[in-house]
């Protein structure tokens, strides 16, 4: 099942669900910010305790929250000062993995279409025809060894990138939910954690 976190506006409609992932994640998230962070429910309860499946909390313990949420980054490292910065640095790295991919997708494709116009060249025309295009086998075989280095270029930076995304994996998540718990301080009555 998944969690959703309902924010509600002051009259208690709800106006934006965020979906938080598979209920198992965020008890998987939790363990592993207790072993980074060596934290317990002792040491935040709102967030060990009270964040899970089926409860709400109003916008005192949301703020409480937000406050431990603050405290655990911290224990790791992050300071939530500049998450929008971190959240705009993950959302670019994940558009240029993405973008690489695409790009080497279409490379490939293209150097199969260059193979098979090479294979087409390789067939000996009747006796009396002419060919139906002039192919320049040099000129191919260029064009294919030049994407071969380019794809290689893109498989290695992607392998790259690929490296610094789990740098941010588990901080990553704090700092989104610190943005939702900013949001929902500011103009809500509460979240609904829901699955």
């Amino acid at each position: 099942m998944d969690i959703y976190v309902q924010i509600k506006n002051k009259k208690g409609e709800v106006f934006k669900v965020v979906n938080f992932g598979r209920e198992e994640y965020l008890s998987s998230f939790k363990e592993r910010l207790a072993k980074s962070s060596e934290t317990g429910d002792g040491d935040f309860p709102v967030f060990y305790g009270e964040f899970k499946a089926g409860n709400y909390l109003d916008v005192k313990k949301v703020k409480k929250l937000k406050e431990e949420v603050k405290a655990i980054a911290a224990t790791v490292g992050k300071d939530m000062e500049n998450y929008k910065e971190i959240i705009q640095k993950r959302t670019k790295l994940e558009n240029e993995i993405i973008n690489r991919s695409s790009l080497k997708s279409l490379m490939a494709i293209g150097m199969q279409r260059l193979e098979e116009l090479l294979e087409q060249g390789e067939e000996k025309p009747e006796a009396g025809t002419k060919p139906e295009t002039e192919i320049d086998r040099d000129e191919i075989m260029a064009e294919l060894d030049s994407m071969r280095k380019e794809i290689s270029k893109l498989s290695e930076s992607e392998h790259l990138l690929e490296a610094e995304r789990k740098t941010f994996q588990d901080v990553f998540d704090i700092e989104l939910l610190f943005d939702i718990l900013s949001e929902s301080a500011k103009s809500s009555s509460g979240i609904y954690v829901k699955n």
